[in-house]
Formats: C-alpha cells, structure tokens, sequence
C-alpha cells in the first residue's frame, strides 16, 4: 500500500485531471490524501464531487506547499509516500514501476522517476537525465556527483520511505518559498540511499512553475539564500563542495539581476571552493559582477 499525497491551493482548473491521473492507476492499492492547504477557489469542491473511498480531504490553515506536504506524511497510513502537486499528473503505470522499484530496492529512502514537462502550447519534452542508464542507485552523497549534470528528482515524481525519513528528522523546510524541494533532496543525499529510475512516467506543468518562478521573492526565503547550512557537509566531501560551488556560481547572476546586495553575494561566492570549478567556470567567476549580469541577460535572450 502506498499513500499520495497531493498539496492543494488554488488549483480548481487542474486538480481534477490530478486526481483522475492517479484513480486510474494500474496499482490500486492507495489512498489518496488531499491536503487542502486553505483553498479560497473552488478547488475543495470540485474534489467532493469525486465518490471514490481512496480519497481523503484533510483541511488545514493555510501555510505553504512545503506545510502542507509535510502534514501529508505526518497523516499518512502506509510506509511509502508519493507526493503529486495539483497541476501535474502521472502516466496509468506510474504507480506500478514505483512498487516494483521499491520492491527490488527496498532499503533507499527516496525513490525518482524522470518527467515529461509540458508548456502551455502542448508541447512535450523530457526532463534532463544522465544518459541511458536505466536505473542509477546513489549511496549517500553519490548523488552530488551525478547532480551537477541533472538534478533528477522533481517534487511529483518522487516516492519516500516515511520510516527512514522521520529517523533522519528530515522534513521540507516551510521557511523556503524557493527551493524547498531541492533542500529536501539534498537533506536525503547526505544521509541515506536513493535512487532514480530513468523512465518518463509523470507529466509537469512547466507553465504553472515558470508563473510562480519569476516572482520575486526575498533572498531570505531561498534556498540559495540559506545555502550556508551546507557548509559543513562541503567541508567533508569533494563531491558535495563541487556541487555547490557550481550551484552557487551558476545563482549569482540571477541574484545580481534581482538586486541582491553585493555584500550577500560576496558572501556567498566566498563559499565557492574554485578550485573544483571547471576552467570557463572558474573564469566566469573571476569576472566582476555587472559583467556576470551582463551574461545572464545575453543568455536569456537566446
């Protein structure tokens, strides 16, 4: 058995075909937990017109997806979690794979799979993967090697082990607006096992993120904003210090444009090991801010 959970504010036009994407599932055997974050549309009742006893609406104040996610594994009945934003959906065998890559693998603590991502035009594409392997296990912070290439794990094609989690006391941090879900992977890579299967099986709206991505959003809310809680990890492990040299490099344009402060920004940089930075991205280090933004511009427009 396997608990969904599924964040819900404000999605009325697209929660329905959420939710139908997962009663037609191959497997069966779930319940489906809606976690009504303080809807102010018609979102909760266009769910109660759904008779299937799988589902469960369970209300809270308003507080967040990163809120209302973490509620979602604290009323879960079963082991294995999979989370499912409102505007997304998955394939009929979503389900299906998960138990079977479980079921191989018992002993990881998040289990991915890799996304189409649809824009508003209808057109479909793959999410960035790591070539053609078909399965890639990560022990511990083995991921971080893979992570510069592709970040692999997106917020609804991802399964948890409840157990493992809470043993870890890993939780999504609802301080971040931003990034929540990627501080939550990483929290997981520096302790326990995961594993990615290379198979598109989900669909994300890329359109409904890009909207809520472009907004701005204080620096103190952001993940790359509080990236210095890693600083111990990046002391302990290459791979670790690699990946979030260049994570932060690859940040300080969009903060430059944002008008971050160039004291953060200095600060920031400052956790940058360049050393492990490739030539072109030492160099583009090196470089004086306004000219960083400079690029960052040029390249947007391409």
């Amino acid at each position: 058995m396997i608990s969904v959970v599924i964040p819900l504010y404000n999605k009325e036009h697209t929660v329905l075909n959420c939710i139908h994407s997962v009663l037609n599932q191959s497997f069966t055997q779930f319940e489906l937990l809606v976690i009504d974050d303080g809807s102010t549309d018609n979102s909760v009742n266009e769910v109660s017109k759904i008779a299937d006893e799988r589902i469960r609406i369970i209300h809270k104040a308003n507080g967040g997806v990163s809120s209302a996610r973490n509620f979602g594994i604290e009323v879960a009945s079963f082991e294995f979690i999979a989370f499912l934003d409102a505007d997304d959906s998955w394939a009929p065998n979503y389900l299906e794979e998960v138990v079977n890559l479980i079921h191989k693998n018992p002993n990881c603590c998040l289990y991915g799979v890799r996304q189409f991502q649809l824009s508003q035009k209808g057109e479909k594409f793959l999410s960035a993967t790591i070539g053609d392997i078909p399965i890639c296990f990560f022990h511990k912070t083995e991921y971080f090697e893979y992570a510069r290439i592709s970040i692999l794990f997106h917020a609804s094609a991802i399964t948890i082990n409840k157990q493992r989690l809470g043993s870890h006391h890993i939780l999504f941090d609802t301080n971040l607006k931003r990034g929540e879900d990627l501080d939550f992977y990483f929290q997981i890579a520096l302790v326990d096992d995961m594993i990615f299967l290379n198979k598109p099986l989900t669909y994300y709206n890329l359109d409904v993120e890009g909207s809520a991505m472009k907004s701005l959003c204080d620096i103190r809310y952001r993940l790359i904003g509080n990236i210095s809680r890693y600083k111990c990890d990046m002391e302990k492990s290459l791979s670790v210090r690699t990946f979030f040299s260049e994570y932060i490099l690859s940040c300080l344009p969009s903060l430059i444009r944002d008008k971050v402060s160039y004291k953060i920004i200095d600060e920031l940089s400052s956790l940058i090991d360049v050393k492990t930075l490739p030539l072109s991205k030492r160099l583009f280090y090196y470089l004086p801010n306004f000219m960083k933004s400079l690029i960052f511009k040029l390249l947007k427009r391409q």
